[in-house]
């Protein structure tokens, strides 16, 4: 049986282990083995094992992401929040040049190190540029208790995502009027965080009885 304590803080300092909304793992966790699950003769080959993993690969149609989440919708019939009668077809301003896709994997340097990275591609429409991301992140496994039995350990991780400066552009109507295309209001009425920050940081103790 193994008794597992965890602690989570990310941007807002949730209290979930797995934010919901995130579309890839966060946490490398799973990757560290404890010593005392495998035979004792096997710690030498285990502790020098080295390995490259893509743990894995988001590409979602109907959003737009950033970071590691669903920045929004994707919006195709965009109707006003002035008169809700009022609609017109806005898919096309933001169809994407490129695909918006998410990778994330890590290098596991021994069996108590492991660096973690991640993509995000961006995104470029017509009325919405975000500029890609990327995440990195280090992860450290420490035995304590009796070393000598490993049947205890303490991990800490971190990661960050760098970059994703977002940018989004008005619609005008045929009195050159700006607005926002994805819910037809001013464009005064309309505001956004040109950059959000995502940070994420875990530390697990584990003991087996």
């Amino acid at each position: 049986m193994v008794l597992a304590v965890q602690w989570f803080c990310g941007a807002a300092c949730a209290d979930i282990m797995e934010p919901i909304n995130a579309l890839i793992p966060l946490s490398v966790k799973p990757y560290f083995i404890m010593g005392a699950q495998i035979p004792r003769q096997e710690w030498f080959a285990y502790d020098q094992t080295s390995y490259l993993a893509v743990t894995a690969i988001s590409a979602p149609d109907d959003s737009i992401t950033l970071n590691d989440e669903t920045l929004m919708a994707r919006p195709g019939i965009a109707c006003s929040v002035y008169d809700q009668t009022v609609c017109s077809n806005v898919h096309g301003f933001y169809r994407s040049s490129y695909p918006n896709f998410i990778v994330s994997g890590f290098l596991a340097m021994d069996a108590d190190s492991i660096v973690s990275f991640g993509l995000n591609s961006g995104y470029s429409a017509p009325k919405l540029t975000i500029s890609p991301q990327i995440m990195v992140g280090f992860a450290k496994r420490i035995y304590v208790g009796d070393v000598t039995l490993r049947d205890s350990h303490l991990i800490v991780e971190a990661n960050t995502w760098i970059g994703g400066t977002i940018e989004h552009r008005p619609c005008y109507d045929a009195y050159e009027r700006a607005y926002y295309c994805g819910n037809l209001s001013a464009w005064s009425d309309f505001s956004y965080l040109s950059t959000q920050q995502s940070f994420n940081a875990f530390i697990w103790y584990e003991h087996r009885f």
